[in-house]
């Protein structure tokens, strides 16, 4: 390299980590970017061969100033800021959430249809917190009586026969053939009610949230034959017979067989959110929930899909 040439290059002294401007224009930017390329600022951007592109310096830099990030911050970032972090930040700042926290809370996810946006159970419950004016867990994981119609086919659960008060829904006979004749029996069937007899049990936690200004005050319920009939916890589904016609028997998943009482709170805060701030959280599902979505066991899993993945299908 000449002299002359040689002067023109920009030292990494020449360019500051902190510029005095609250905005940095791109051409500050470029003079930075090639200032480091040099230095070890730059290895997060190094391909296999050693090479720096300042191109990809860059893009670092606009896309961290664009979530809040100073220069220092996104370089030492590197590539782990991309396109899916930048709506994930977008999501977290919409929800009063810092950078770096939702980088780590908020997930963005390609699916079949679109991407979707999860949340960390955590941030779910900080929303209903922040919003919800009455929060109570009504049952946490509690023993609950099981229904089925009278061909064996599963109805739910206790609370999904009776109302919150205890008297039975009015869609539903609860028959008991030590009770109840025959007439009656016929009589309920004619007049449209489901016939539901009460055989086994299984466990469920419920969650009750107020919202006054809205006028909104409503329980909801997960049980663990809910999470069976999902596929995530251990059991005989509900529904699903084998070949010799036995139920079929569910293996669950390790965070569920493992962790009930607090899988079944965080299943029920997440569905109850969608509801009950649903202004707020727009449609964003538990990382729980999009581990389903896209089929894969583990939050590492999750957080790095791409689109190559099997989508779980719908009956």
């Amino acid at each position: 390299m000449d002299k002359e040439n040689k002067d023109k290059t920009p030292k990494t002294t020449d360019v500051s980590l902190t510029n005095s401007s609250n905005s940095p224009d791109l051409d500050y930017f470029m003079t930075f970017a090639k200032s480091v390329k040099n230095s070890a600022l730059a290895k997060p951007f190094k391909d296999e061969d050693g090479n720096v592109d300042e191109g990809a310096i860059l893009a670092n830099l606009v896309l961290g100033r664009e979530m809040g990030f100073d220069i220092g911050a996104s370089l030492m970032l590197g590539k782990q800021l991309n396109s899916n972090v930048y709506f994930s930040v977008l999501k977290g700042k919409s929800l009063g959430l810092d950078a770096i926290t939702s980088m780590s809370k908020v997930y963005n996810i390609p699916t079949n249809n679109g991407n979707i946006l999860s949340l960390a159970v955590d941030i779910i419950s900080k929303i209903i917190f922040d919003n919800c004016d009455e929060i109570e867990y009504v049952r946490d994981n509690e023993p609950t009586s099981t229904f089925y119609g009278i061909k064996g086919n599963y109805l739910g659960h206790y609370w999904n026969i009776h109302n919150d008060d205890g008297t039975i829904k009015n869609t539903f006979f609860i028959y008991n053939k030590d009770i109840h004749s025959d007439d009656e029996l016929i009589t309920a069937s004619k007049a449209g009610k489901i016939i539901s007899i009460q055989r086994g049990s299984t466990n469920v936690t419920s969650l009750r949230l107020a919202r006054n200004k809205n006028k909104f005050n409503k329980i909801f319920h997960y049980s663990l034959q809910d999470a069976t009939d999902a596929g995530l916890f251990r059991g005989f589904h509900s529904a699903l017979i084998t070949k010799d016609g036995k139920p079929e028997y569910i293996t669950g998943r390790d965070n569920w067989n493992k962790h009930p009482t607090t899988m079944l709170r965080n299943r029920v805060t997440s569905i109850a959110g969608r509801i009950a701030v649903a202004d707020k959280l727009q449609g964003s599902y538990s990382h729980d929930e999009a581990m389903e979505i896209v089929n894969v066991s583990t939050e590492d899993e999750l957080r790095t899909v791409d689109t190559d993945y099997e989508e779980v299908k719908e009956d």
